[in-house]
């Protein structure tokens, strides 16, 4: 167990989650160092096959990805941030 891990919580970010290979795999390691809560965060929340509930299945606390892909987890709006891209570049 890593000292600083036990009771804490913990956001684990990733880039896309489809099959969630990675996802799990880290859960699994987390869990082991007592990690108290695991959210994870997800830009692109794709979720293929099973992976949704092989993820929820896991342990894990929360998951909330962006809407760059439509879905229950797209929580996080990213037309700002869009629409502030496209406006610098006609700067």
């Amino acid at each position: 167990s890593l000292k600083f891990s036990k009771g804490r919580d913990l956001v684990l970010v990733d880039d896309m989650v489809s099959t969630g290979g990675s996802i799990l795999k880290s859960i699994k390691f987390l869990k082991k160092v007592n990690f108290r809560k695991i959210y994870v965060a997800c830009t692109h929340p794709v979720f293929v096959g099973d992976s949704e509930s092989k993820i929820k299945k896991s342990g894990i606390t929360k998951i909330i990805g962006t809407n760059s892909v439509e879905g229950k987890f797209a929580k996080i709006d990213l037309s700002c941030i869009i629409v502030e891209a496209i406006l610098s570049w006609e700067s």
